[in-house]
């Protein structure tokens, strides 16, 4: 049965920065049942992101968006370009690793009309074939997934079940229809609490499609991301839901936060003897410092123009 599918990627200088090549290789590879258009929505790339992206038959979209919504900003952009069945928001860091990926993941969407987004199974590559910080984040989503469909309903080729509170992941894929009802694309995380508020809960984990994230691969990476993220986020007025939900637990329940952050990891560094694990130390320590470093000076701010405090 062929349908429509399109796969749309937000870019901003994405041959710097990622490996964004090889994402798009990986799409490109795909034998597939589906007619797929490539759309990439590109925030002023100077460097050659456009040039590739054409190259692999891409579609260009100009993305104005400058805040921490400017990728969220420009997929949701290109959402409104999407005419297929099935859409999918591929980061440029991105790739797919089968080359049936694509197939593998819309099968239960074509199989089951209950369900409404397709979630892969992260990669977690070999201790020899990446960075020890790539594989904890590669290990840490892959974790967090298999938690939250362990309780799921085993199917032919994949596990349903249905999240109280998660994310949308890079590379999983979605009805159109369904995604567009419920307010588009902003944040991943509330999408998917949308999609559930809203009655759309059915997801699938699909355990043989994978999707390797290369997020970040040092600690140089860790810094200027999360910084670039927050920083974004506090001066640009953006401030995801998630983060002021993190900072209020943290200033009220600082003991489970910390129990949640490291103790957790330890525990599964014990249990599995992979000592990956142990980055969330390191991980978790910078970007506490980071963003104690954007939230204190905007509470100080706060407080000293708030005319009830005078």
């Amino acid at each position: 049965m062929q349908s429509s599918l399109t796969v749309v990627i937000a870019t901003m200088n994405s041959v710097t920065n990622a490996p964004f090549r090889d994402c798009m290789a990986s799409i490109r590879k795909q034998r597939t049942q589906h007619e797929i258009r490539l759309l990439v929505a590109d925030g002023g790339s100077t460097d050659e992101t456009l040039t590739v992206a054409r190259s692999y038959g891409a579609e260009i979209i100009n993305n104005p968006a400058v805040t921490e919504l400017g990728f969220s900003g420009g997929k949701n952009r290109a959402l409104g370009c999407v005419e297929s069945e099935f859409v999918s928001m591929i980061d440029a860091d991105n790739i797919l690793v089968e080359d049936d990926y694509l197939d593998r993941m819309t099968n239960p969407l074509l199989a089951d009309p209950r369900i409404d987004v397709t979630v892969p199974t992260p990669y977690v590559p070999a201790r020899r074939d990446a960075p020890s910080i790539t594989r904890y984040f590669c290990r840490r989503e892959h974790d967090y997934w298999f938690d939250l469909s362990h309780h799921g309903r085993c199917r032919d080729s994949w596990v349903e079940f249905h999240p109280i509170a998660t994310a949308i992941p890079n590379a999983a894929i979605l009805r159109t229809a369904v995604l567009r009802s419920t307010g588009g694309w902003d944040y991943d995380t509330e999408v998917a609490a949308r999609l559930i508020a809203r009655g759309h809960g059915g997801f699938a984990l699909v355990p043989e499609a994978h999707r390797f994230h290369a997020e970040m691969s040092s600690y140089r990476d860790v810094i200027r991301k999360f910084s670039r993220r927050i920083s974004n986020q506090f001066e640009n007025f953006t401030q995801k839901p998630e983060v002021a939900r993190e900072l209020d637990a943290a200033t009220r329940r600082p003991v489970q936060t910390l129990a949640h952050e490291l103790i957790r990891p330890l525990s599964r560094t014990a249990a599995t003897g992979d000592w990956t694990y142990l980055q969330a130390v390191p991980v978790f320590t910078i970007r506490t410092v980071l963003l104690i470093k954007w939230w204190a000076p905007s509470i100080y701010h706060r407080n000293r123009d708030d005319p009830t405090n005078s």
